[in-house]
Order: structure tokens, then sequence, then C-alpha cells
């Protein structure tokens, strides 16, 4: 059974009546936009459970409609499972934790709070740390070593953007009947906005913006013909507003038909290989040859300085390609290119063996992860890390952990079974440790739970278990 199995077998290991007592060991901090908590390991966020971040967070923070409610029913807040149900629930999740993950957590109180934290994640301004416990000794001596150069091309957006501009050419438009028609490589109109936008940017410096037109894509464009006062501001409008003013729908619509016959046209003219493709912002968009193509799924990074040569000597790097399953629980990764040993082989690939790979979207990956002690946890060798997730991927850390051959300890849906067997400890060993983000005012606030691995020189222990 994995570590979030269906609850009609499993007994959650908290009640609703515990955690709420705990109030002052769970809030980390709190303000008027913001509620921060050290979340504990095995809760759902939501759900029909029995017991979830939602209902506590609801029994700390009731508002006016539950509190009527609960006059003619004090069991009534079992039966809400969406953050949702209740009208005058303004407060909602940031972001989310693995039903076995514990550590910070943070709520927005209010719509502008929200939304301010919703920019900074999703924008990446967020830095994250996490610490685990792994199973066996982690040696990375022999990992390669490689040039700054291949961090730059995670760090400048090069490999996230490769794939975006491979998703956004293999999608099909699935509106029925009109402009698209489940054609391959349609580009939406609010797509064609920004790339008309672009355009008279990127022309703004050397003439007058009239010269678009001079481009072949923008050749017959009517709006072309607006004045420079109408022009400026549709440059300042988003799409959103834009569709609402129908003269202005009407030319981009217009203008969305010529880019994307323009398209075709330009697809059928080029040959099947070439990796060059003229959107209609008029820039060539080049899809390079992604940097993590030659490395390693382990490797390690060569200093511009000697700098701090323990911490250097124990920082390590894992990337792969990530691919969520429709009908599983489990992330699917591509076990033949990653060097493990035969069992963990073996293994993770009968997981996938019936699973047509050819359709999957596998997603690029990566983490930094710092050995910060090597120990025992009852008897067993185990590995403390500190972990940087460079990208925001489902499962990201389990299976990073679990392709360096060192799956997390207490992690049921990634251990191979001799690890499973292994009855270490009572939880999942990942916790969010520390979270610094962005939000009011663009002001960067930082949050930090306690470490629920205390480590001395010889041994880890685990604190907060309630397997």
């Amino acid at each position: 059974m994995n570590d979030e199995a269906n609850t009609t077998t499993f007994k959650e290991p908290w009640t609703l009546e515990e955690l709420v007592k705990l109030k002052d060991d769970i809030i980390l901090s709190e303000d008027d936009n913001y509620v921060a908590i050290a979340k504990p390991a095995d809760l759902r966020m939501d759900g029909s459970c029995s017991v979830t971040v939602h209902k506590l967070m609801l029994s700390w923070y009731p508002t006016p409609i539950l509190l009527e409610r609960l006059q003619s029913d004090v069991n009534y807040i079992e039966q809400l499972s969406k953050w949702s149900d209740l009208p005058d629930n303004i407060l909602r999740p940031c972001h989310q934790l693995d039903y076995a993950t514990s550590g910070v957590l943070l709520f927005a109180k209010t719509k502008a709070a929200a939304a301010a934290a919703g920019k900074s994640f999703c924008e990446r301004y967020t830095h994250k740390f996490y610490t685990a416990v792994v199973h066996g000794h982690l040696n990375i001596e022999n990992l390669q070593f490689f040039s700054q150069d291949v961090l730059d091309s995670w760090n400048d957006g090069s490999i996230e953007g490769s794939y975006k501009r491979r998703r956004r050419l293999e999608w099909k438009a699935t509106k029925k009947g009109d402009r698209g028609g489940g054609v391959m490589n349609y580009l939406p109109i609010h797509s064609v906005f920004e790339a008309w936008k672009g355009k008279l940017r990127s022309r703004a410096k050397k003439s007058d913006r009239s010269d678009v037109g001079k481009d072949h894509i923008f050749k017959t464009c009517a709006l072309n013909a607006l004045e420079e006062a109408e022009t400026e501001k549709l440059l300042a409008m988003k799409w959103g507003k834009v569709k609402e003013i129908g003269l202005y729908r009407r030319l981009f619509e217009e203008l969305c038909e010529k880019v994307n016959a323009q398209r075709l046209v330009d697809k059928s003219a080029s040959s099947s290989g070439s990796q060059k493709k003229r959107l209609g912002n008029g820039k060539k968009m080049i899809e390079k040859s992604s940097t993590n193509l030659r490395v390693p799924s382990l490797f390690r990074i060569r200093p511009y300085s000697e700098g701090n040569a323990a911490l250097r000597n124990e920082t390590f790097y894992v990337q792969c390609k990530i691919a969520s399953l429709s009908d599983r629980f489990r992330m699917c990764f591509e076990v033949d290119q990653i060097n493990l040993n035969r069992e963990s082989t073996k293994y993770y690939n009968s997981l996938f063996k019936d699973i047509d790979k050819s359709g999957l979207d596998f997603k690029p990956s990566l983490t930094e992860c710092r050995i910060l002690n090597r120990g025992y946890l009852n008897g067993r060798c185990v590995t403390k890390l500190l972990l940087k997730p460079k990208t925001g991927r489902r499962h990201q850390l389990r299976v990073h952990m679990a392709i360096t051959g060192h799956p997390i300890v207490g992690d049921a849906s990634y251990e191979v079974p001799l690890q499973r067997a292994e009855l270490m400890c009572n939880r999942m060993c990942l916790h969010a440790k520390s979270l610094t983000i962005p939000l009011l005012q663009d002001k960067a606030s930082s949050f930090e739970a306690p470490d629920p691995f205390p480590d001395d020189t010889n041994s880890i222990k685990i604190v907060g278990g309630k397997r």
C-alpha cells in the first residue's frame, strides 16, 4: 500500500482533537495577511478524511457560517472536504505538501495575499530547502565534475524554455469547429496578441512602429492602421481585457487566422528534422540541444574558486525527466538512463514495465543536494541531506533520492522491497525545512520549521512520526 493509500483501509494516525491542542507548536508565524504552520507528517491537505489540514485550519479559524452551522451540528466540520465548501472561507494554502511530508506550509488570509504568493511561486522567486534522511551511506566521490555552465542553462531558463516550446508546438487545439480544428502547432489568439506586442516593442527602437508591416506574417495586419494612442493603449492591456472589446477582438481574430495559415505553410515547406520554428513574433525560436542531455543523472559542479572545500566536496546535483501517470500514484522516470544497482533497476523496471512511455509528458527536473551527516538510525546506515529543488515537479525529491540508489527512509512508494521491510521509523523522513518568498510589496519573508531529524556525530533521530 502506498503512503497515501485509500482511507477506507487505512486508519488515520492523528485525531483532529489532538492536533487542535497543538496549535502553539504548529503555528510558526501569523499576521494580518498570512499564517505559516509546521505541517505534521502523515496529514492530508484536504478531502473527505476525518483529519486534514483543511479541517484543522477551520477548527482554529472558523468562519461565521461555520460557527452558525456548528450550533445545530457539532460535527458539521467533518462533512467539509474542499476549501471552497464554505463561501466565506477565504483562507487558502499558497502551495502544497505531500501527505507524508512535514514542514513549512503557508496560508493566505486575503485574496491580495494569495495573489502575491501565487505570483512568487509561479515565477519561481521562492527559495525552498528540505531535509531528508535516506537509506545507506551516500558516497559521491566518484561523481563526475562539470563546469558552472551546466547550471547556467537551468538558471537562465533555457532548459525549462526548451521544454515549454516543445510542448507548445505539440499542443492540439481542442475547441470544436473553429480556429484550430485539432491542427498541430496551432497558436491560440492570446499568444498571437502577445507576439504582436513583442514585435512592436522590438521595432520601436529601430524606426516608426508602422515598420512592423515589413514582417511577412504581419504584412496585411489591419492593426497597423490604429492611431498611436490606441496602439499604446493596447500595449498596456492584457488579453483578458482586450477580448472584451469587440473591435479589438475582431482585429486579433483576423491576425490569428493569418498567423496560423502562415505557420501551416512554413511547416509544410520546412524539413521534418529542422529545429528552427518561426513564430508570430518574428523571432527565430531555436530548440537548443539541452545541456542536460550531455550530463549524467548525478553530477558535481566545479566551483569558480576554492571556497569551502568541505562544503564543496559534499554537494552534488540530481537531474532526470519525470512524468505523471494518470492512473497511478507514483511518478514515472526513465530507469534505463540511470545508473542504479541491479536490485533497484529490476524493481523500478517492474513498476513501469506495462506502461507506454511514448505518450507521457516527461518534464526536466533538478535538485541541489548537500550531505549533512552520515550516521545510524536504529542500527541501520543512513545519510542526512539538505535538498534544494531547482524545479517543482510532483514527488521530485522522492524520485531524485530513489535514483541515487538511496531512497528516503519511510517512503513506501519508492523504497525497494528489501529497504521497505526494514521498519526503521514511524514516518517518511522528508521535511520542508524553510521557505523564503517575496510577498506583498515584494518584501521577502522567511519561515522555518523545527528539524525533526536531530543528529550528532554518529546517530540520527526521528521525531514527530505517528505511523
